[in-house]
């Protein structure tokens, strides 16, 4: 979300929003995230207690050590304290704390002098922020990945303070860097959508070298091959959803977007992108050229030495569900579950052998018939003469 989103209808606290966006009594605006919170770097001096709010914590705790050398670590708070605001006759604004009073103590005791809170806007009464507060004690806002992108849009924050604040992995955050400005939005729509994945989307950024004609031929390239998937998943949507017909999953993917990306070879796109002569006009657009890439690796994006033939080659396409550069780290533990056939597999391409199938059904053969068994020998002793 921006400043400039009309979409919606305004809240009651618009008028504080529109302040806060003006930067007033040293608070510095940071975004806005989803959920209508606005994520602020506030003056601690300014932050109040408010004698309705107070009630919500009970009793404070007279040692805060714990929290404190744990807010030294993480260098501020993991979860962000939550505030309450009015609007005074004055135009100023009175900033109270609503959930997090331990978090903002500890903060001034370490010596802090700023801090970075969320502004609840639906909080529109301490009413309703006692309430608000109340929930959140039991369950905290959980950062999306949406939320992770806005701050990054705002050029506001440092990755690693972006890490640190959400809780995302600092790498996780570098890779939606790249995707997060507006000129490459619509890869990270196809990211959501998964048509690419994150790695990749990253990987077509980086071979652009910030160059605007492969930007542009980038966004056209890719906006063709979309379109195009989009018309023939919503062709399929529609087949189905007027049918009463029960449907394979086979079928029930052609209505996916996704499903028509599976076969592209974007290594065969980062490399026209680094290529000085991989763009060319076409019909008046600028596009990337790279005609025959899809035949060029097959369905498996990988080879191994020189094989060709898809009967021989090792399809990580298969173990996956996607190709290596889009692999995530956590599909690995699923390979690593499998190691055993990994092996056969790997062995069999070495050798020249058919590939195993992965679940071989086992003839079973009918178990042999017993042995005939011979009655057990006795040998008669004969008996002792009485004497």
């Amino acid at each position: 979300m921006t400043k400039t989103d009309n979409a919606k209808p305004a809240l009651p606290t618009q008028p504080i929003v529109e302040l806060l966006w003006k930067n007033p009594q040293g608070i510095r605006y940071i975004a806005e995230i989803s959920g209508d919170r606005h994520i602020l770097d506030v003056p601690i001096d300014l932050i109040q207690r408010h004698p309705a709010l107070v009630t919500i914590r009970g009793k404070d705790p007279s040692d805060l050590s714990l929290l404190r050398d744990s807010m030294k670590k993480t260098e501020g708070p993991v979860y962000m304290p939550c505030v309450y605001i009015e609007k005074l006759a004055t135009n100023s604004l009175a900033v109270y704390i609503a959930d997090g009073h331990q978090r903002l103590q500890s903060a001034k005791e370490n010596g802090d002098e700023r801090i970075t809170v969320q502004y609840m806007a639906r909080w529109d009464s301490v009413k309703a922020a006692l309430e608000g507060a109340v929930s959140v004690q039991f369950a905290r806002y959980e950062t999306t990945e949406q939320d992770v992108v806005s701050l990054i849009r705002s050029g506001e924050l440092l990755q690693a303070q972006i890490a640190r604040l959400t809780g995302y992995d600092e790498s996780r955050v570098s890779r939606l860097a790249k995707v997060a400005s507006p000129e490459v939005e619509y890869l990270y729509k196809a990211v959501q959508k998964g048509v690419i994945g994150l790695g990749m989307a990253g990987k077509l950024v980086d071979a652009c070298k910030e160059n605007r004609d492969k930007m542009i031929a980038l966004r056209n390239t890719f906006a063709r091959k979309y379109q195009e998937a989009e018309g023939k998943a919503k062709f399929w949507e529609n087949k189905i959803k007027s049918s009463k017909k029960r449907w394979d999953k086979k079928t029930k993917d052609k209505a996916r977007i996704a499903t028509y990306f599976r076969d592209t070879d974007w290594s065969a796109w980062v490399d026209a992108l680094e290529d000085d002569e991989g763009i060319e006009n076409r019909d008046g657009q600028l596009v990337l050229r790279i005609d025959g890439a899809a035949s060029r690796v097959g369905k498996s994006g990988v080879r191994i030495g020189d094989v060709s033939e898809w009967s021989k080659e090792y399809a990580l396409y298969g173990l996956f569900g996607k190709k290596i550069e889009e692999v995530d780290p956590k599909d690995l533990d699923d390979v690593l579950g499998d190691w055993d056939y990994l092996r056969s597999v790997l062995e069999a391409i070495r050798d020249g052998r058919p590939v195993p199938a992965k679940n071989p059904v086992v003839e079973t053969q009918p178990p042999e018939p017993p042995a005939p068994q011979q009655p057990p020998m006795t040998v008669k002793r004969s008996k002792a003469k009485a004497r």
